[in-house]
C-alpha cells in the first residue's frame, strides 16, 4: 500500500509541483507564484493542535508523516509543498 501511494501519489505531486517552479523560474514574465495548498500543510506535526492559532511558521513534520503512515493525499500535499519550501529557500 506504501508503495502505491509513493509511487502513484506522492511522486507525481512531488514532481508536478518541481515542473511547474521549473517552468516559473525560465520564464521572464513570471514574477510570482501562488501555491495554494491544503490543511495537510501545516496540521501533522505529533502536537496537540485544538487550540492552536496557525500562522506561516506552522508547517507539518514530513518525517512524522511518514513514520506514521498518514494517508496518501495527506503525504503528496506535504511533500510537494516542502519541496516547493525548499525551492525557494535555496
Amino acid at each position: 500500500m506504501l508503495l502505491f501511494l509513493q509511487k502513484d501519489i506522492i511522486d507525481p505531486a512531488v514532481q508536478g509541483t518541481l515542473n511547474v517552479l521549473k517552468s516559473c523560474i525560465k520564464s521572464p514574465t513570471v514574477r510570482r507564484v501562488v501555491h495554494a495548498s491544503s490543511i495537510a500543510a501545516i496540521r501533522f506535526s505529533g502536537e496537540d493542535v485544538r487550540d492552536k492559532v496557525f500562522d506561516e511558521t506552522c508547517w507539518t513534520d514530513v518525517d512524522f508523516v511518514t513514520k506514521n503512515n498518514i494517508p496518501g493525499w495527506v503525504s503528496s500535499q506535504i511533500c510537494a509543498t516542502s519541496e516547493r519550501e525548499k525551492r525557494i529557500n535555496t
